[in-house]
């Protein structure tokens, strides 16, 4: 008998799940709703034939998966190419560290509402010291706190862009020499929205960093995979489809 091949970048999500991911118990990879008593599988924390092999094994029995979709269609997994998922390692959060320009970045929907409009850098917490010179430096991350070396940042002022730069291998980036000004900053990378921040102060012998975590240019799915069975494509703007438990239970196991 033929292996039935698995297409990750056309599954759909048949039954969505209404709980949050992080009111789920487990790991970055695999975690417990009490809901629907299931456990769900992070696409995004398994390799491609990792996450293939998992669905294939499934057939015919209810899977629950949680999806990162970028705007392309494509399902975002951890063998990702350089600049969206290679080098990664978390980021130690360090309670005493200075020189930190914290950056809210996630909301209720687990993304920028509008990627264009720039975020005032005087609604943001910045923590300032003396230095030498007046540098602004940072760390671009992904939505887990990965570095993502590559990412592009360009500094402004007013909107003329003045330097250019590319985030190494472990996601840091440095603006040195700067003349006191204001500025506005822009860090974009493959996959991921572009973030802006505007009204950046940099005052003499002042050094201001930056950790920007970037958001996926796409959409984030939990729920029910129902291998062959007719899916709902949640994205879709015509009419919705209501999903009840007791469609749910009917489902094979």
């Amino acid at each position: 008998m033929t292996e039935r091949k698995i297409d990750l970048d056309r599954i759909r999500i048949a039954a969505p799940c209404f709980v949050p991911w992080d009111a789920m118990t487990g790991d970055a990879r695999v975690r417990h709703c009490d809901a629907c008593r299931m456990n769900v599988y992070n696409i995004a924390e398994l390799t491609r034939p990792e996450a293939e092999t998992l669905i294939a094994g499934h057939e015919g029995r209810r899977l629950c998966l949680r999806l990162f979709k970028r705007a392309d269609g494509t399902v975002i997994t951890k063998d990702c190419p350089v600049g969206l998922r290679a080098y990664r390692k978390k980021i130690a959060r360090l309670a005493g560290a200075a020189l930190t320009m914290i950056l809210g970045l996630f909301s209720a929907s687990y993304g920028q509402k509008d990627d264009k409009k720039a975020i005032d850098a005087s609604k943001l917490e910045i923590t300032r010291t003396v230095r030498e010179q007046s540098v602004l430096s940072g760390t671009i991350c992904d939505w887990q706190g990965a570095v993502l070396p590559g990412a592009e940042i360009t500094l402004y002022k007013g909107k003329i862009p003045i330097i250019k730069t590319v985030s190494d291998i472990t996601g840091e980036f440095t603006f040195s020499a700067l003349t006191p000004d204001i500025y506005s900053l822009e860090a974009k990378a493959q996959g991921f929205k572009t973030y802006k921040v505007k009204n950046i102060r940099i005052n003499d012998r002042e050094q201001s960093r930056l950790n920007i975590n970037l958001i996926v240019d796409g959409e984030v799915l939990i729920g029910i995979y129902a291998g062959n069975e007719p899916s709902i494509d949640v994205t879709s703007s015509g009419a919705k489809t209501v999903i009840t438990r007791e469609m749910i239970e009917k489902l094979p196991h």
